[in-house]
């Protein structure tokens, strides 16, 4: 089985809906959760590859370093060393427990919307505060905010 990155998978599809769009065909998604549609159609919604984050941070937010200041020292450490492959729940309790302590810490408003053992969520939302300095909760509000104009998705009728 192979595994495929979201943001590798939304890549590929924008490329097959622009094909299709320029035979003037329509193009038709079967399957997939709304997880993955969703970032289908609001591709701005979507962090960079997490390969990303190596490289490159954005400049932290008022909110974000505040946040980040008032963290117990293990808590910071994890988020200056976050794993660069999946935390298991199953596997690993105590460290996916961390991410998710981690996440309640920087982003109590996303940290609700996620169970602890959901690790692929929590792990993602943390992606996201280190990727665009911000908390993950003010990119989806900002995203909503300026999707009107944004969707991915044209509709040739």
């Amino acid at each position: 089985m192979s595994c495929v990155s979201l943001t590798l998978w939304a890549d590929k599809n924008h490329i097959q809906i622009d094909k299709s769009h320029a035979e003037n065909k329509l193009p038709i998604l079967v399957g997939g959760t709304s997880y993955w549609v969703h970032h289908l159609l609001f591709p701005q919604s979507l962090p960079a590859n997490p390969e990303h984050l190596k490289r490159t941070s954005a400049p932290q937010s008022p909110e974000l370093s505040h946040a980040l200041m008032q963290l117990p020292q293990e808590l910071l450490s994890l988020y200056n060393n976050m794993p660069t492959y999946s935390i298991s729940a199953k596997e690993s309790p105590e460290r996916a427990y961390n991410m998710y302590e981690l996440l309640s810490h920087l982003d109590p408003e996303m940290a609700k919307r996620w169970h602890w053992k959901d690790t692929r969520k929590v792990q993602r939302n943390i992606e996201i505060i280190k990727e665009r300095g911000m908390l993950a909760s003010k990119v989806i509000k900002e995203a909503y905010a300026n999707s009107g104009s944004r969707l991915y998705v044209s509709f040739p009728c």
